[in-house]
């Protein structure tokens, strides 16, 4: 008698959490299409324009970032060192060559869901092109 309903009930269960599961995996594990990279860094400049693909405007969308404009910037992001390694907050790292020819840029770490970290009472927040 509650066999039916006991696996309909499970079929629906199994259906809208696969596919609520899949949708929420498929945004945390991409950006959008046609990244550029720079060693380590990697930008999506496709992810910043109003056609961006759907995956690029929803992941942008959960994050609660807003659209830069075409003159405004791009955001690069290190999950690596030249090496491959991931980063760690325990070690210290050396930035070098060619700052970005923009008229402003900031450069912070941030924990992998983006939100910044707290720096030493002797180290900045973050590194700017003012200072």
């Amino acid at each position: 008698m509650f066999r039916v309903p006991l696996l309909v009930a499970l079929a629906l269960i199994v259906a809208f959490g696969g596919g609520i599961g899949s949708a929420v995996w498929a945004l945390k594990a991409t950006v959008g299409f046609g990244s550029i990279a720079i060693g380590p860094w990697v930008a999506f400049p496709e992810a910043q324009i109003v056609a961006a693909d759907p995956y690029a405007k929803a992941h942008r969308a959960r994050a609660g970032q807003l659209l830069y404009g075409g003159a405004e910037g791009l955001a690069f992001t290190a999950l690596t060192d030249d090496t491959g390694a991931r980063l760690s907050a325990g070690c210290s790292y050396d930035v070098s060559g060619i700052t970005p020819p923009a008229r402003f840029w900031t450069l912070y770490a941030a924990a992998p869901d983006g939100a910044a970290l707290r720096p030493g009472p002797d180290l900045p927040s973050a590194i700017n092109s003012w200072t």
